[in-house]
């Protein structure tokens, strides 16, 4: 079961990517062309080269909360 939170409206020309890109430079092509907001694993934003570009990008991130029964 999957439980996903809003706040605001949602936008109608909104679009949903998935890609399972090959290198980093890939979100920042689909920046360039489309309008898209990347999304990153929570995890990447405290790495030192890559956190403030993808805060400067006004990335979303999420993370994976693993239950083990």
């Amino acid at each position: 079961v999957l439980s996903v939170k809003t706040k605001g409206s949602p936008n109608k020309n909104a679009r949903v990517i998935c890609s399972n890109h090959l290198g980093l430079l890939d979100p920042f092509y689909f920046i360039s062309v489309l309008p898209v907001s990347p999304v990153s694993k929570k995890e990447n934003a405290s790495l030192p080269f890559v956190g403030p570009p993808l805060r400067a990008l006004q990335v979303i991130y999420y993370y994976i909360l693993l239950c083990i029964i």
